[in-house]
């Protein structure tokens, strides 16, 4: 479709959390830093999704493109076709498509696909530049400057505090801090964005553990 245009994406029925969805989803979503696991499309036949790459073991384990297999649309200009989404709570349902678990289970999905539009969305500050603000790339490409560097850089900074580490065990791979009073928690079925936006309630009926461990984090 990206090369020939061809089924042509409009002639394609959505809603809007169906596209929202397919646009950060981790099983459509290719590049693992844009991932969060919102729930699954349904209402209508999915494929494999093959663009930019293949779910193979192989890319999957690289480490960029999250741990998710990916699916797509397969029924373009069909009269009564409209793919719906299933929100985080709702995968594993009767509404649910019938190769459903070839992709993801309940127990993968962590966020609400309607706060995701909400906290990308609501004012006063967009989620991207709340969560990524354009001091830090500034900061650190005036690292080397002089009159930068002799009073605002504290390069051991980082290493006189304590850390929290939380990562998804999808979306992207990071590196060890190797900081010493690390403490690195390994979230199962989040992705790089569901540490930010993971719903308070999961589908396991557990608390939820960002929330627990920046609690416990605090009260060091």
């Amino acid at each position: 479709m990206f090369a020939t245009g061809k089924p042509q994406v409009r002639s394609l029925n959505a809603t809007n959390e169906a596209v929202l969805g397919a646009i950060l989803d981790d099983n459509s979503q290719p590049f693992g830093f844009l991932q969060a696991s919102v729930g699954f499309i349904t209402g209508a036949p999915v494929q494999d999704k093959l663009f930019p790459v293949p779910s193979t073991p192989e890319i999957l384990g690289s480490g960029f493109f999250g741990d998710a297999p990916k699916a797509s649309p397969s029924v373009y200009s069909r009269q009564g076709t409209l793919y719906r989404w299933l929100d985080y709570d709702e995968v594993g349902s009767e509404d649910s498509l019938l190769d459903e678990a070839r992709y993801t289970t309940p127990a993968s999905e962590v966020t609400s696909i309607a706060e995701l539009a909400r906290n990308l969305s609501e004012p006063p500050l967009d989620f991207t530049e709340w969560y990524f603000p354009t001091r830090l790339p500034s900061d650190l490409a005036l690292s080397s400057a002089p009159s930068f560097a002799t009073h605002h850089i504290h390069r051991d900074g980082v290493a006189r505090h304590p850390i929290l580490t939380l990562q998804g065990s999808g979306g992207i791979a990071l590196p060890e801090s190797e900081h010493p009073d690390d403490v690195p928690v390994v979230l199962s079925g989040y992705n790089h964005i569901d540490v930010l936006t993971a719903a308070g309630e999961r589908n396991d009926g557990r608390p939820e553990p960002v929330s627990e461990a920046l609690a416990d984090f605090a009260r060091r």
